[in-house]
C-alpha cells in the first residue's frame, strides 16, 4: 500500500463507532495509488452498501467497502470517511498528498548536463581545427613549395 498521512481529528473521533476507515499512515506521493477500506470493529462489512466521502461530498456509493484512486494529485488531499447503511459512519481521516519536486530538479540537471556536453563538443572541435590549421601552415604541401628539387639519375 502507498503511504499517506492520516490524522484523526479528535473532535470527530467516535470510539463507540463500529466502522473504521483503514488507510496508510504516511503521506501519499503524487501520482501513486491510494487505497481506502471501510472495516467493522466487530464483524465483516457486507460486500455492498458502503459509501466513501471526501470533505463531506460523496465520492462512491454502494461499493464493496474498498475504494482506489489510481493516481493521486494535490486536489485529492482532504478529509475522508466511509459510511455503512447498517453499521454507521467512520471517523474523518486527513489524507495528505506529498508533491515531489524532483521533476524540476531533474530538468535543471538535464539542462546543465546538456550545456556541458554541448560546450565540450564545441571546445573539442575548435581544438581539432586549430591543430589542423597550425599543421597546414607549418608544413605546406610539396606541390605548393616555392622551390622544388628534382633529382634525376643520369648514366654516363
Amino acid at each position: 500500500m502507498v503511504p499517506m498521512a492520516v490524522i484523526v481529528n479528535p473532535g470527530l473521533d467516535r470510539s463507540d463507532c463500529d466502522v473504521i476507515l483503514d488507510s496508510p499512515v504516511h503521506p501519499v506521493t503524487e501520482g501513486r495509488p491510494l487505497n481506502l477500506r471501510c472495516l467493522s470493529r466487530s464483524k465483516k462489512i457486507p460486500d455492498s452498501g458502503v459509501d466513501f466521502y471526501k470533505d463531506d461530498s460523496i465520492l462512491q456509493n454502494q461499493t464493496t467497502g474498498e475504494m482506489t484512486i489510481s493516481s493521486v494529485s494535490k486536489s485529492d488531499e482532504g478529509f475522508y470517511h466511509c459510511k455503512h447503511l447498517e453499521r454507521g459512519e467512520s471517523s474523518k481521516s486527513w489524507v495528505s498528498v506529498r508533491v515531489l519536486s524532483y521533476g524540476k530538479a531533474a530538468t535543471s540537471v538535464l539542462k546543465l548536463l546538456s550545456s556541458v556536453v554541448t560546450a565540450s563538443v564545441y571546445v573539442l572541435v575548435t581544438i581539432i581545427l586549430a591543430v589542423k590549421c597550425y599543421r597546414a601552415r607549418a608544413e605546406p604541401d610539396e606541390d605548393n613549395r616555392p622551390y622544388r628539387v628534382i633529382e634525376a639519375e643520369t648514366s654516363f
